[in-house]
Order: structure tokens, then sequence, then C-alpha cells
């Protein structure tokens, strides 16, 4: 619709470039005071009903439109919106023939479009976060279930052990090969306390490679030198 655009988030935050060419984009910027996104966001941001609003400006055949997307009440993003009106134009008026016209029927339909469009996009785009969000939570909470299936699962089994008519150190050395693999350990130990309670033997071990056994190493340790006793 031979409009020239461009799309700010925020006071200084560009979104999208100035559409144009380089000398078109030159000739608006001589006519245009250099502040006038800085001032459509401010007018935009204070207005929280009006999603469109127009920049007075000192030529009758340039007009400045500032184009506000909310999302959940607030501003998103805030299309810039200049227009060279053919139907404005005056035959002093110095206007090179590269720049874009179009008339203020088409302008004010375009705005109409672009605003829907805007709209629609996000709502497209919240409605894909919203199914995403919702997958991650269902994915999430089929992970948490099956961990607890899998804890009661190790719950049992351990229980089941310690009504077995194994030896004590078989017993242990079984729960710390089960727990370590349900928790991703590479090696769990059992200490106990000796009776002149300075001293810590372990006892039982496990670990995934077995040649870095510390058992026959871990003996009459002194409690002190163990931060967790």
């Amino acid at each position: 619709n031979n409009l020239y655009l461009g799309c700010v988030k925020d006071e200084s935050g560009v979104v999208i470039p100035p559409y144009g060419s380089k000398e078109e984009l030159s000739f608006l910027k001589e006519r245009l005071d250099a502040s006038v996104s800085r001032e459509i966001y401010k007018k935009l941001e204070d207005q929280s009903i009006e999603n469109v609003i127009e920049l007075t400006q000192p030529l009758p055949y340039l007009k400045v439109y500032g184009l506000a997307i909310h999302v959940d009440g607030k501003i998103q993003i805030i299309w810039l919106i200049a227009a060279i009106l053919q139907e404005k134009l005056c035959a002093e008026d110095e206007v090179p023939d590269y720049m874009m016209r179009t008339t203020e029927e088409r302008l004010l339909k375009a705005i109409k479009f672009l605003e829907l469009l805007s709209k629609q996009v996000f709502a497209m785009r919240m409605e894909e976060l919203i199914a995403s969000d919702a997958i991650q939570r269902t994915m999430e909470s089929e992970c948490r279930i099956k961990n607890e299936l899998k804890r009661t699962e190790i719950m049992t089994e351990i229980v089941k052990m310690l009504e077995s008519e194994k030896g004590f150190v078989r017993i242990v050395d079984d729960i710390l090969a089960i727990v370590c693999d349900y928790m991703g350990i590479e090696a769990g130990s059992l200490l106990q306390l000796l009776p002149d309670e300075k001293t810590v033997d372990m006892i039982c071990e496990f670990d995934q490679n077995p040649e870095q056994c510390r058992m026959k190493s871990f003996q009459k340790i002194a409690k002190e030198g163990l931060p967790f006793f």
C-alpha cells in the first residue's frame, strides 16, 4: 500500500528497521523530527485504550501514525507508519518521483489490516507457547510419576532385601549397588563408628570400578577427618 514502516519494542529497541531505499529514508528523515519514535511510544504508553495515534506534522501531505499491539494489557511492539498522501500534494511540494505515494483511504485500511495481522500473529504465537508449556508440564508430570514409581520399586526391593536371610554384609552390598544405580552414583559405602567413638571403619562398599575400591585402606580413620560424622 506504498507505506513506510518501522517497528520498535520500546523507546530505543528497533525490531524492524524502517522500510525504504536510502534515498527514500533520507527524504523522510529530513522532514521528520528525530524524536518521532520516542514521542509516539510515549503517547501510546500513556494510553491503555487507544491502539492508534496520529502525530501531527507541519507538512499536510506527510502522515505519521503509531500502532501499538497489546498482549495481556502490555505493549509488545509499536508500528511506526509514515505515508505521503497523493491528494494532499501541491505543485510547490518538492517530492521526488522515487517517493511512494498513497491515498488516505488506502492508508487507513492498511493500518487496520496491519493491526489485525499483527494481533493474529501474536495470538498464534501465544497459542503455540501455551501448547508448548502444556506439553512440557505433561512431560514433567510423566517424568515425575516415572521417578516416583521407580523410587517405590527400589524401596520395595530394599525392604525385601532387609527381610531376606542373607548375611548383613551381603544385604548392604546389594542395597548399595541398587541405590547407587538408581541415583546415578559411581560409588557408595557404609561406615561404622567403632567402640572407641574416635575412629571409623568402612564395612561395605560398592564401586562401578572395582580397581578403585578403598575398603582395605579405609580402616580406623579418625572421625574428625570425616565432616559428615
